[in-house]
C-alpha cells in the first residue's frame, strides 16, 4: 500500500451472512396437458424441492416401480410407458398420470382390489411385504453396507447409489400395499366399537389400540436403554454438557451408540438422499439422548405401563356393560387391528435401509470430484445432475480431468433451491376435472387458501393444547425443540419420533389419517392437526398457538399475520 493508505482485510470467511436466495416461483408450468400431476404417496416423504442428483436418480426408479406393482396386482400392466412419470415442477416431486392411463387403471381396479385385500392370497399386501419386499430390500442394503467404497470405480459408485435408490422405490410399493390392510383393520374395529358399544363412561376406541410395539417405538426404547447405561456408568453430566467422556467409558459408550445407529440409523428425515441420516450424522440422536438423560422426555416403558392400565380398565368396563356376543365380535376385530396396526410403521420405517450406503457411495464420489477440482466440497455432488456426475465419473476412471470447477453452477442451484423452498407446492395440477373432484378430499394436505386467525386440517389425534410453536424443517432444527413446544413441520417421518416425547402437540403441512404423525401422536396421547397445507408458512417460530385435535383446527397467535 502507498504511504498513508489504509487497507481493510478479512482473515476468515464470513459465515453469519444469510446465504443467497433466488426469487420464489410464482407459476407452475406443466410439461404435458393430457393428464394430472399429483403430490401424494412417496411424495409425502419429499416435502422440499429435490436436489438435482436425487431428482435424476428417483425419476426412473419410481417409474419402474409403478410398473412392477401394477404387474404384481393386475397381471398384464394396464398402463403404457408414457402413461406415468415422476417429474419435478419448480423442483418439487410430482407423479404424472395420463388421462388415458387412468381410464385403463379404473377398468382394471376390481381385480387389483381383490388381490390386495384377499386374506388368503400370496399377493396379499402384508404377506408380500413380509416374505418378499422387506427381505429383498434388506439383502440389497446389506450387500452394499459390506462394500468398501474406496475400492470401487467412480462409475460404480454412482451406479451403486442408483441401484439402492431403485431398491428403495421398489420397496415403497410394498409399503403402499401394507397400509390399506393395516388401516382397514383399525377402522373396522373403531366403527364396530362405536356401533355396538354405548353408555356413560364408555372408553374411547383408541384406548384399545395404542401401546403396541413398532419400529419407531423400539428405536425410542433403545435410546432410553442407552440413557440408563449412561446413568449407571456415571457419564450423564459429560453427555449433557457435550464434554469428552472419561477414557474408561468412552469406548463402551461409542460401541452402544454404534449398535443403536446400526439398527435404527437409517431412519430418514426426508427421503432426498442429499439429507443426512442418523447413521452418518448422529447429532439429532444425541440431542434426543440428552433429553432422555435430563428427565425431560417420558420413558417409553412408563408410557406403555400407563397405556396397559388404561386398557385393563377399558376391558373391565366392557365386561361389565357389554354382552358376550358383542364382546366376541369386537374381540375378533381388535385382535386383527392390534396385529396389523403396528405393521404400517414397521414397513414405513424401513424405507431408508439403503440410504446410509447410498450416501456413503455418493460422498466418496464427491470426495474424488472435489480433489479433482470439479467441486468445492464432497457434498456438492448432490447438486450435480446425473448426466454431469456420469461424465465426471467416466473422466475420473479414465484418468482425464473431471472438468472445470462447477462452483458457480452449484451455488446458483442452491440459491434456486432456497427460493423454491419458500413456496407451498399445489397438491394437484391442474386443479380441475372429474378425477380431481373425486380425489381431492383424499389429498394429504388442505388445498384451500386459508386466511384469518385459524388453520384447518385433519384432526388426527384428539385433545387440546397451547404452547410455543417450534418450526422444524429438518434435523438441523431438532436441537431447538424444548419440552412443551408445539412441533410444527412440513411432515414428520419415523426419525422425528423422539421429539414427540417432548411435544405438547403436532401440526404439519402434509399428512393424513394413515401418516406417521397421526399414528405416533395417538401413541403419545398428544393432539395432532395434520395436512393444513400452510402451517410452516403461517406459523412463526415462537408463536403461541392452540391445537385442537378434536376439531382439526389451529388457533394462531394474536397479532400474527392472518394472510
Amino acid at each position: 500500500a502507498g504511504q498513508g493508505e489504509f487497507l481493510l482485510v478479512q482473515a476468515r470467511p464470513i459465515t453469519a451472512l444469510r446465504p443467497p436466495v433466488a426469487p420464489a416461483p410464482t407459476t407452475w408450468p406443466l410439461p404435458r396437458t393430457d393428464g394430472m400431476y399429483v403430490r401424494a404417496s412417496i411424495v409425502e416423504q419429499l416435502p422440499d424441492p429435490l436436489s438435482p442428483l436425487f431428482a435424476d436418480l428417483i425419476r426412473p426408479a419410481v417409474a419402474a416401480s409403478l410398473h412392477h406393482v401394477l404387474r404384481r396386482f393386475f397381471g398384464p400392466d394396464p398402463i403404457g410407458p408414457h402413461d406415468t412419470d415422476f417429474v419435478t415442477l419448480n423442483g418439487f416431486a410430482y407423479y404424472f398420470y395420463s388421462n388415458a392411463g387412468m381410464r385403463r387403471m379404473f377398468a382394471a381396479a376390481p381385480r387389483g382390489m381383490r388381490v390386495a385385500f384377499g386374506t388368503h392370497s400370496d399377493l396379499n399386501g402384508v404377506t408380500q411385504w413380509r416374505e418378499h419386499g422387506l427381505p429383498a430390500y434388506q439383502r440389497i442394503a446389506e450387500e452394499w453396507n459390506q462394500v468398501d467404497a474406496t475400492r470401487l470405480t467412480a462409475e460404480r459408485l454412482l451406479g451403486g447409489a442408483a441401484e439402492l435408490v431403485a431398491a428403495g422405490a421398489d420397496y415403497y410399493t410394498y409399503v403402499q400395499a401394507v397400509i390399506p390392510q393395516s388401516a382397514t383393520a383399525e377402522i373396522t374395529f373403531t366403527r364396530l366399537y362405536d356401533l355396538l358399544v354405548h353408555g356413560a363412561g364408555k372408553p374411547p376406541a383408541l384406548t384399545f389400540l395404542v401401546g403396541e410395539d413398532s419400529e419407531p417405538i423400539r428405536a425410542e426404547r433403545s435410546l432410553f436403554a442407552l440413557a440408563r447405561w449412561c446413568r449407571e456408568a456415571g457419564v450423564t453430566d459429560a453427555v449433557l454438557a457435550g464434554d469428552p467422556l472419561p477414557e474408561g467409558q468412552r469406548g463402551a459408550f461409542e460401541g452402544r451408540l454404534a449398535e443403536h445407529l446400526a439398527r435404527y440409523g437409517h431412519a430418514t428425515y426426508n427421503l432426498d438422499v442429499m439429507q443426512p441420516v442418523a447413521a452418518d450424522d448422529p447429532a439429532p440422536v444425541l440431542a434426543a439422548l440428552r433429553y432422555a438423560l435430563g428427565g425431560q422426555a417420558v420413558d417409553p416403558d412408563v408410557r406403555r405401563a400407563r397405556q396397559d392400565q388404561d386398557r385393563a380398565r377399558a376391558q373391565a368396563w366392557l365386561a361389565a356393560h357389554v354382552d358376550p356376543v358383542r364382546r366376541r365380535v369386537l374381540g375378533k376385530a381388535l385382535v386383527n387391528a392390534r396385529a396389523l396396526g403396528p405393521l404400517r410403521e414397521d414397513a414405513l420405517a424401513a424405507i431408508g435401509l439403503g440410504w446410509p450406503a447410498a450416501r456413503r457411495l455418493l460422498r466418496e464420489l464427491g470426495s474424488r470430484l472435489a480433489s479433482g477440482g470439479l467441486l468445492d466440497v464432497a457434498d456438492d455432488v448432490f447438486w450435480l445432475t446425473r448426466e454431469e456426475a456420469d461424465r465426471a465419473a467416466s473422466a475420473w476412471d479414465a484418468g482425464r480431468p473431471v472438468g472445470p470447477s462447477a462452483s458457480v453452477a452449484v451455488a446458483a442451484r442452491k440459491a434456486e433451491w432456497r427460493g423454491r423452498r419458500q413456496v407451498t407446492p399445489p397438491g394437484w395440477l391442474p386443479a380441475k376435472g372429474v378425477v380431481y373432484r373425486m380425489f381431492k378430499g383424499f389429498m394429504p394436505s388442505n388445498e384451500a387458501v386459508q386466511t384469518g386467525p385459524t388453520l384447518t386440517g385433519l384432526g388426527a389425534s384428539g385433545g387440546r393444547a397451547t404452547g410455543p410453536a417450534r418450526l422444524l424443517r429438518g434435523p438441523e432444527d431438532f436441537a431447538r425443540m424444548q419440552p412443551g413446544d408445539i412441533l410444527v413441520a412440513p411432515i414428520t417421518t419415523p426419525a422425528y419420533t423422539p421429539l414427540f416425547a417432548l411435544a405438547k402437540a403436532v401440526v404439519t403441512d402434509i399428512g393424513g389419517p394413515l401418516s406417521h404423525s397421526s399414528i405416533v401422536a395417538r401413541e403419545y396421547g398428544i393432539p395432532a392437526v395434520l395436512g393444513t397445507g400452510s402451517a410452516t408458512a403461517r406459523i412463526h417460530d415462537g408463536d403461541v398457538v392452540t391445537v385442537d385435535g378434536d376439531t382439526g383446527r389451529v388457533l394462531l397467535a394474536e397479532g400474527a399475520s392472518h394472510q
